[in-house]
């Protein structure tokens, strides 16, 4: 199993990192792994020491050995729904964290090497057409339909385990924070959700480990 930070041969190891500006010491609560096409992944759940917070830390190693670390946490769960899921992947999404009051935040979609993209033709409701729909970048059909031609990925699959298979869509704002969506693709329709998180990137120097 990838482990590169090494929990599995020390059990009592812990991690400090400092997240809003806090230092914050962890313990490793449950590790999975895979290995795409491109890059070995290690999905730790950590718990903070103090609080019981849990928390989410991605490890990836590119085939160029290079690493990539995201810390992630949870802000909201969503019943699946087949409204939700098809504006998943679109170039740009506007998302607001239920327990904040600001303007809906635009994220940018990441796409990973192997991850296709469909060609997708969304209709507009006659009663929500825009001024000039031209002009936002609707054409309009040979029934007076105005619709948009949209590229739309449908995620990036990580099989942690046979029983573990969870679809992601991430997105990016220009300040490099992040978006990651998931859905446990194992589970029936009726008891699937959706797992939202926001991110934040970390270099290797800001993990301490404490043996």
């Amino acid at each position: 199993m990838f482990d590169p930070l090494g929990f599995l041969k020390k059990e009592k190891l812990a991690l400090e990192l400092k997240l809003n500006l806090k230092r914050r010491t962890f313990v490793c609560d449950d590790l999975q792994s895979f290995t795409g096409s491109c890059a070995k992944i290690a999905r730790y759940t950590l718990k903070d020491r103090l609080g019981g917070k849990l928390i989410d830390l991605e490890i990836s190693k590119d085939i160029d050995k290079n690493f990539h670390i995201y810390a992630y946490d949870l802000v909201e769960t969503k019943p699946f729904s087949h409204t939700f899921s098809s504006i998943l992947g679109v170039d740009s999404i506007g998302y607001n964290n239920q327990n904040e009051f600001d303007a809906h935040t635009i994220y940018r979609r990441i796409r990973y090497p192997g991850e296709k993209l469909e060609l997708y033709k969304y209709i507009c409701d006659p009663n929500t057409v825009p001024t000039h729909p031209s002009n936002i970048g609707y054409e309009q059909d040979g029934e007076g339909r105005w619709y948009m031609l949209i590229y739309r990925s449908n995620g990036r699959v990580k099989k942690f385990a046979p029983d573990n298979l969870k679809r992601s869509w991430e997105y990016e704002t220009t300040d490099k924070k992040r978006l990651l969506i998931e859905l446990n693709e194992t589970q029936k329709i009726d008891k699937r959700f959706f797992h939202i998180y926001n991110g934040s990137k970390l270099e290797r120097k800001e993990l301490k480990l404490i043996f």
